[in-house]
């Protein structure tokens, strides 16, 4: 025998093995043994397999050498108990060659026996496996002669033997396909319904990789095309109906979620039918495929009945439920329980289904259900029943989480059972928890807000007072916090009102309650005070102490150390049957003059501050009546030199009241400090000032005077105040080097590089600029040398006692050496005597504007006393001749 031979022969069966089908694998593999049978002289080749039961050997091919006869051949079934050695051969060999049966050992007597009654001499057998699993063997046998079985060839035959098994295991794989898909069809048939897979693959070509016989039987299509493509059953869905099932189909592709849908399609004929479809998706490697089932509905839908219960429609609903369904019997045990009850509870099936619903309850509910439903039986009295109800119920680990409880009652047979649906409803408390904590507290500091403190003061309101004692309201506003944001950010800022928040905490939380209504104000309840207004009064000051105290302790923000002030406001509740929005409104005014009074103090609310408040809103009203209806006039007084010539006035605004007669400006001019009016009536004064200018400037008596208009801080800081003032002059056409704006140190305090840059720009136009009230504020040679300056002016206050006091004298000497030093004008304001003016002049200041010279008169009336000053000085009537020498 010639090896390359063999070789092909090996090669040309593995082959042929390969590609036939599954029914002719039998004939192929006796062919197989035919020929290898006939190659390797051989005088028998056989094949067993092994039984469904796995517990014994059954002949299924067999092949003998022409010639050969006489000989008794293997049995058909051989039990693998009888021949235990060659199985444990087996087990250990791919290949177990006997050259000589006479030879075997001992072991392998019952082999021995039945070999040499069958007359073979010498053979050589192959298990046939595929991976781990055992199909059979296969053998080839000598008659009568001793043959000694080479290595190459049990290698060969070995190889053999291994295509053979894998062959073996296609075969069983396609019968035990076979068998399935017979099974399933069986299984199908008596089914009322109509069962299919769907998918759309990945060319986006819906498929149906299965369909029941029913299926292919009622709409008339082949299996075979709906496996190529659903088209042509999608394409049967009523007009009315294909874009909401295909649209319930894309929703439950996105979401991997049931599909259930009932629609109308036509059957094979053309017929309208109902069907009601119920899809599971499941997703396989890169798709989706959904195991469905059609139930057909055409009578319950023309006839409106409820549709008859199918198991496996009610199952699939139930189990795609979000709520937990349970129905137990009148003796409380469970006798069904839907997916979502066993994930809810924390059980399987087998631990709901016929326990006790108890079992889900915490105490106390769980020893009472019993004696609650024997009392519902017996009477009818219904706690629960029909009414949705906020419970809590009990997890497998003990966990207590709240529900919301439905329960309704059924009967069945003459049995009563009860229907109840739990909903989990933790996420639902806890956003009403959150959304509690968004209406009801601050989101920085975790205080209460506004809302709350109202609500809190309404029941404190409504307590008695006799039992209770009084109770107070603090209004707090942090002085300076807008400093701290605009210099240090407003998450330095955010920081600190949280600190300033657990502190606050920390001294109120026994006393009462702290609430954060906006930005850096916070209001404090106060409780239990006594029950004396007086003695209360007092602990509440001494509360507003501790706080101050506390607030005065450095903060730690970041790196950066900061110390804070607190200005309090406070009232007392049940003193006047106040309402809440009173008592804001009191403990409010009692907090402005808190801030009013120099801030970092407390104040409580008196009826005079009630009565402060209430007329300067009245005056703020009368204020703007007075603007609209033009009452307010401006004065002028004038400025005198030494000489008694008067070279300039100021403008200054009078009111007369329709009613009160003459206001005084330090009454009005600080509300509209306040409430902002004074932009408008600065911006009147300015206009109406530069308009008398420009009718002066016509006139050979006038035209050499200067008017002077006084400019509030506010007014100056406005960031098109140059454009205001240019734009009165451009309008009026009065002579800009005529105008002189007196500023206030005060307005020095706020952007200094600001109000030098705007006194530039209008000192480009000829405007001049006088420092009024110099000395008394923010004097700083620092500044001073940088403003564009034309004038000081020495302060009233200077001017009042310069007889009598050293010091006032000796800073009217410095005002007048730096005007001099910085080459500027100096005038001197409340001149009311002689001797007043001497003194002044023997300093070295030479121009004065007093009441000894003029009182503010009316437009109408400053010719007059400019004549006057005119005969003056044609008398020769002058401060300098009585001049006094005062140092």
């Amino acid at each position: 025998m010639r090896n390359n031979s063999f070789h092909e022969v090996v090669f040309r069966l593995s082959a042929n093995l390969a590609r036939v089908s599954a029914t002719e694998i039998r004939t192929a593999i006796l062919d197989a043994l035919t020929q290898i049978g006939e190659h390797i002289g051989a005088d028998t080749a056989y094949m067993f397999t092994l039984s469904q039961n796995q517990e014994s050997l059954d002949k299924v091919l067999e092949w003998q050498r022409g010639g050969i006869s006489g000989v008794q051949t293997h049995k058909r079934h051989i039990p693998l108990t009888r021949y235990p050695w060659l199985m444990n051969q087996l087990e250990k060999h791919a290949c177990l060659a006997i050259d000589d049966v006479a030879a075997l050992p001992e072991d392998a007597k019952v082999e021995k026996t039945d070999l040499e009654s069958q007359q073979v001499r010498s053979l050589i057998i192959m298990p046939l496996r595929h991976g781990d699993q055992l199909y059979g063997l296969v053998g080839f046998d000598r008659i009568s002669t001793q043959y000694q079985w080479p290595d190459r060839l049990q290698e060969d035959l070995s190889l053999i033997a291994e295509i053979i098994g894998g062959t073996l295991h296609r075969e069983f794989a396609s019968l035990e396909a076979a068998q399935f898909a017979s099974r399933v069809r069986k299984l199908m048939q008596p089914l009322p319904g109509l069962v299919f897979q769907y998918e759309v693959d990945s060319s986006g070509t819906p498929r149906m990789p299965f369909v029941s016989e029913r299926f292919e039987r009622f709409f008339g299509i082949p299996a075979e095309t709906l496996r190529n493509s659903a088209h042509p059953l999608l394409y049967r869905i009523h007009g009315s109906d294909y874009a909401r099932v295909m649209a319930a189909i894309g929703e439950s592709s996105a979401n991997v979620t049931p599909f259930h849908k009932a629609f109308r399609i036509h059957a094979d004929g053309g017929k309208l039918h109902w069907f009601e479809g119920i899809a599971i998706p499941e997703e396989v490697a890169d798709s989706i495929v959904w195991h469905g089932y059609l139930s057909e509905i055409t009578d319950q839908m023309t006839s409106e009945q409820t549709i008859i219960d199918q198991g496996l429609w009610t199952e699939a609903i139930l189990d795609n439920v979000d709520d937990a369904i349970f129905s137990i019997d009148a003796h409380g045990v469970i006798q069904s329980a839907n997916r979502a009850a066993e994930q809810t509870f924390g059980y399987g099936s087998d631990g709901l289904n016929g326990s006790k619903i108890n079992i889900i309850m915490p105490e106390p509910y769980r020893s009472e259900h019993d004696a609650y439903i024997d009392r519902y039986l017996s009477s009818g009295e219904a706690r629960v029943m029909g009414i949705p109800r906020e419970l809590e119920a009990q997890r497998k680990d003990g966990s207590i989480f709240p529900i919301e409880l439905r329960v309704s009652q059924i009967t069945m047979n003459d049995c009563q059972y009860f229907i109840g649906v739990i909903r989990d409803i933790t996420q639902h408390k806890q956003s009403e928890k959150k959304i509690e904590s968004l209406a009801y507290y601050d989101p920085l500091t975790g205080l209460p807000n506004r809302r709350l403190i109202i609500d809190h003061i309404q029941q404190e309101l409504a307590a008695d007072r006799n039992e209770r004692g009084v109770s107070a309201l603090l209004f707090l506003d942090l002085d300076n916090f807008k400093v701290l944001n605009d210099s240090h950010g407003h998450s330095m800022g955010d920081r600190y009102l949280v600190q300033v928040a657990h502190r606050l905490e920390d001294i109120l939380s026994r006393a009462g309650t702290v609430a954060r209504i906006g930005g850096d104000e916070f209001i404090a309840l106060i409780t239990g005070l006594h029950v004396m207004p007086e003695q209360a009064r007092v602990e509440v000051k001494q509360i507003a102490g501790e706080i101050h105290q506390t607030l005065a302790a450095p903060f730690n923000l970041a790196a950066h150390e900061y110390i804070g002030n607190v200005s309090i406001g406070a009232t007392l509740l049940h003193e006047h049957n106040e309402s809440v929005e009173e008592l804001l409104k009191q403990a409010d005014i009692a907090l402005h003059q808190a801030k009013k009074e120099g801030k970092n103090t407390v104040r409580l609310f008196s009826t005079s501050m009630q009565q402060d408040v209430e007329e300067k809103l009245k005056l703020e009203g009368d204020i703007r009546q007075a603007l609209l209806q033009q009452q307010f006039e401006l004065h002028y007084q004038p400025q005198v030199s030494e000489g008694g010539r008067v070279t300039s006035v100021e403008a200054l605004l009078r009111w007369h009241h329709p009613e009160q007669g003459w206001i005084s400006p330090s009454r009005f001019i600080p509300v509209c400090e306040e409430t902002g009016l004074i932009m408008d009536l600065g911006s009147w004064v300015v206009e109406t000032a530069c308009r008398q200018l420009a009718l002066w400037s016509r006139h050979e008596s006038t035209c050499h005077l200067i008017v002077a208009i006084n400019i509030s801080a506010r007014q100056f800081h406005q960031h098109d105040f140059v454009e205001q003032i240019l734009k009165a002059i451009e309008k009026t056409g009065a002579p800009a080097y005529l105008l002189e704006l007196e500023l206030t140190e005060s307005l020095l305090v706020q952007d200094m590089a600001d109000v030098i840059n705007k006194m530039k720009l209008l000192r480009e136009h000829g405007i001049r600029f006088s420092l009024d009230d110099f000395g008394t504020g923010y004097s700083s040679l620092a500044y001073l040398k940088r403003l564009p300056l034309n004038q000081l002016k020495i302060d009233i206050s200077f001017v009042r006692d310069i007889l009598n006091d050293e010091n006032d004298i000796e800073i009217a000497k410095m005002i007048v050496a730096l005007a001099n030093t910085m080459k500027l004008e100096v005038i001197a304001e409340g001149v009311e005597t002689w001797d007043q003016c001497q003194a002044l002049s023997s300093i070295g200041c030479h121009r004065y504007q007093g009441f000894l010279f003029a009182h503010p008169v009316p437009v109408d009336q400053i010719t007059d006393v400019i004549d006057a000053s005119t005969q003056w000085q044609a008398l020769g009537v002058s401060p300098r001749n009585t001049i006094r020498s005062y140092g």
